[in-house]
């Protein structure tokens, strides 16, 4: 799918405000990230995992890893950090084929 710059924009703005009304609702204001990123469909879900890897980029949100629980979650940020150069970022790959997504819509 291709989109414009503002379209992409537009959509990452609207999963911003998505995931800080669902932190305000959650426990510690966390969101766990395989809820978060799950939609009705596969090519949604890949789309919003997509977009959620932007935010964190730009520093939208932050994610938090449960090593012990083997668990993801999702940290909103009330507006955008500035990202230092000096600070050591860490990129983790998360993949996530059809079958998962559909044993993942079992369990709802």
């Amino acid at each position: 799918r291709m989109m414009s710059e503002e379209g992409f924009n537009e959509l990452m703005q609207e999963l911003w405000k998505e995931l800080i009304d669902q932190a305000a609702e959650a426990e510690k204001g966390q969101v766990p990230y395989w809820d978060f990123i799950y939609a009705s469909s596969y090519d949604e879900t890949v789309l919003r995992a997509y977009l959620t890897s932007f935010l964190l980029t730009y520093g939208f949100a932050t994610m938090e890893i449960d090593r012990i629980n083997e668990m993801s979650f999702l940290i909103p940020c009330d507006e955008p950090k500035e990202i230092a150069v000096q600070e050591q970022m860490i990129s983790i790959p998360i993949s996530i084929d059809y079958s998962q997504w559909k044993k993942m819509g079992e369990n709802r």
